[in-house]
């Protein structure tokens, strides 16, 4: 890890300690709002869980970071709106995170500091993601060492939410 990078870290872990949430429990039956993250490289996790929520009828909402791709994704945001420390700058990102949700699921299998910063900053009451090395912001953590693909890990995650009794949540 360069010196760019520490500093980035120890930024985002001083924003992350300020912050006071109550961890909540969620399944896809009481969750009102979900919100997903993902990595443009992680598009066949997120057909799959977008599909899943719209047959839940559970209100999501997504983000894509896309990295220095030029492809063009509805709720994305790039390399480019990113400051020198790889937080996003004023935008889609940071308008996801001013949203509360009872859920957030981050689907990216890859090393990504920009979605670990929406990540530790997001405002949610349950979060569930991947261990992917470094600091770990999620409230649940997926290990898949074996199968480091977003599809396997999105119905990992699935499979878990759901396994969270309704009655141990009311």
């Amino acid at each position: 890890m360069n010196t760019r990078e520490q500093i980035a870290y120890c930024l985002l872990d001083s924003k992350y300690r300020k912050i006071r949430r109550q961890v909540k429990l969620f399944n896809f039956e009481n969750a009102k709002r979900v919100g997903v993250l993902w990595h443009l490289d992680d598009k066949e996790g997120f057909l799959y869980i977008s599909d899943f929520l719209k047959k839940k009828q559970v209100i999501s909402r997504y983000l894509c970071y896309t990295g220095t791709s030029s492809e063009v994704i509805a709720n994305s945001f790039g390399k480019k709106e990113t400051n020198f420390f790889g937080f996003p700058k004023k935008g889609v990102a940071n308008s996801f995170m001013e949203v509360e949700y009872d859920l957030l699921v981050n689907i990216s299998v890859n090393d990504c500091f920009p979605l670990k910063f929406v990540t530790a900053l997001t405002n949610a009451h349950f979060k569930i993601g991947t261990d992917t090395g470094s600091d770990n912001y999620f409230d649940l953590s997926i290990k898949i060492e074996d199968n480091k693909n977003s599809l396997y890990l999105v119905k990992q995650q699935i499979h878990y939410i759901e396994q969270f009794n309704k009655k141990e949540l009311e």
